[in-house]
């Protein structure tokens, strides 16, 4: 997604198939970047994946310190 704002203009958006573009398919379709032009790009499900293990799991599961004790001991 490609957001620009023109002057005396709201921010207008635009998706770009950027994946399309870099393979020759739509060449037609690149945008040159302009002065505080705003790039999204969407996160991948693994990226949320990732978000929910750190947020819901590795901060509620308390930390043991030392925990491979018993390897240790052999």
């Amino acid at each position: 997604m490609l957001i620009r704002k023109a002057p005396d203009a709201p921010p207008v958006g635009t998706v770009v198939d950027c994946k399309a573009i870099l393979r020759g398919y739509q060449i037609d379709n690149d945008v040159p970047l302009a002065p505080y032009d705003v790039i999204y790009v969407p996160r991948k499900h693994i990226a949320d994946l990732n978000l929910f293990v750190e947020q819901y799991i590795n901060a509620n599961i308390p930390r043991v310190e030392g925990w491979y004790w018993w390897f240790d001991n052999e």
